[in-house]
Order: structure tokens, then C-alpha cells, then sequence
């Protein structure tokens, strides 16, 4: 992902945009942590490029739709699944807010 990130800094164009979202989007699927932080880079690269007019606007549009095309089974996943008892205990460990606490090892 980050050779096909450098490639669309350098050269921006709509089958480059698009793998990159797909790629994305399957980071998504994999490592939902790892995720975050290319969520990051790629929007600042993207609102850049769009700021010095470097990126067609059909380049973002076709990054999007390939974006939703992809996540969407995941997202039909996720709400399929909140009925379910485990998935609050999923919900709880990803964003869940857990108190730190000490503690004691007694020998």
C-alpha cells in the first residue's frame, strides 16, 4: 500500500486512485487499527492535491465509489451483527472505554 500511495503522489490518476481505495478498504477488513492512521495520510494527500488542483476530480469520485463499493459488505455485516450478544463485547474492546487500574502480584 505505501509503494502504491508514493506512486499516487507522484502521478495522480483515476486506476491509481481507485486501487488505492480498494486497498484501503481492504486494510479495513484486515487491521481496523492500522487503518486510522493511513485514513489520516491519505485524506491530507488528497485535500492537498485537491488545493493545488494536482488530482482530477473524476480521480476522487472514482476513489469514493470504489470505497463504498467495497465497504459495503462491511458495513451490512456490522449491523447484522449488533443483534448479536458477542457483539458488544467486540464493541466494548474496539472502543470501549476501560479503566486503568493497578495491579498487585502477591507471591
Amino acid at each position: 500500500m505505501a509503494w502504491h500511495y508514493c506512486r499516487f503522489l507522484q502521478q495522480s490518476s483515476v486506476s491509481r486512485s481507485a486501487l488505492l481505495s480498494v486497498q484501503f478498504a481492504l486494510l479495513v477488513y484486515l487491521r481496523l487499527y492500522a487503518a486510522i492512521p493511513w485514513a489520516i495520510v491519505l485524506g491530507i494527500a488528497v485535500v492537498v492535491k485537491l488545493a493545488r488542483r494536482q488530482i482530477p476530480y473524476a480521480s476522487v469520485l472514482a476513489a469514493g465509489v470504489a470505497l463504498v463499493i467495497a465497504l459495503t459488505p462491511w458495513v451490512f455485516v456490522v449491523v447484522s451483527n449488533k443483534a448479536l450478544p458477542i457483539y458488544t463485547e467486540i464493541a466494548t474492546r474496539f472502543f470501549g472505554q476501560t479503566r486503568w487500574r493497578l495491579h498487585y502480584y502477591t507471591e
